[in-house]
C-alpha cells in the first residue's frame, strides 16, 4: 500500500515533490512507497522516482516524460498508454508490468527487467535497451525503429515468437 503522506506530497505536483526529494537526498529517510497508488493520467513529467516502490501502481495514461525511475520497482504496474519518452528506467523492475501502447521513445531501459511484461503496441523507437531481461515479454506490434539493443536475455525468443510491428 502507498504511504499516504508521500502520495499526498506527490499530488501537490512535480516541482514540490522533486524539491522535497532533493532535501531528503542526504538524510536517512524511509524509502518511497507508492505501491498500488492510483495515479491514472497524472502529469509526472520530470518527476524523481528513483528507487521508489511503485509495484502494482496504476499509472495508465500518465505523463512520465523525462522521469527518473532508476532502480524503481514497477512490478505489475499498469503503464498502459503512458508517456515515458526519454525516461530513465536504468535498473528498473518492470516484471509483469502492462506497458501496452506506452511511448518509450528515447527511453533509457538498461540493466533492468521487462520479464513477462506486456509491450504490445508500445513504441521503443530510439530507446537504449541493454542488459534488460525480456524473457516471456509480449512484443506484438511493438515499434523498435532506431532502438539500440545490446545483450538482453530472452529478447531473441520474444522477437521470434511475436515479432516487432
Amino acid at each position: 500500500m502507498a504511504n499516504p503522506e508521500q502520495l499526498a506530497r506527490l499530488r501537490q505536483g512535480v516541482g514540490p515533490w522533486n524539491q522535497w526529494r532533493q532535501q531528503m537526498k542526504n538524510s536517512f529517510q524511509v524509502g518511497i512507497n507508492l505501491g498500488q497508488a492510483e495515479l491514472t493520467s497524472a502529469d509526472l513529467s520530470g518527476v524523481n522516482l528513483n528507487l521508489a516502490d511503485l509495484s502494482g501502481a496504476d499509472l495508465s495514461g500518465a505523463s512520465l516524460k523525462g522521469a527518473i525511475l532508476g532502480y524503481a520497482n514497477l512490478e505489475r504496474a499498469n503503464l498502459s498508454g503512458a508517456d515515458l519518452r526519454a525516461a530513465n528506467l536504468t535498473g528498473a523492475n518492470l516484471s509483469g508490468a502492462n506497458l501496452s501502447g506506452a511511448n518509450l521513445n528515447g527511453a533509457q531501459i538498461t540493466y533492468g527487467s521487462l520479464r513477462e511484461a506486456d509491450l504490445s503496441d508500445a513504441d521503443l523507437s530510439r530507446a537504449n535497451v541493454l542488459g534488460t531481461d525480456f524473457r516471456g515479454t509480449v512484443l506484438t506490434g511493438t515499434r523498435t525503429g532506431d532502438a539500440i539493443f545490446g545483450h538482453n536475455p530472452g529478447l531473441r525468443e520474444a522477437l521470434s515468437h511475436f515479432g516487432p510491428g
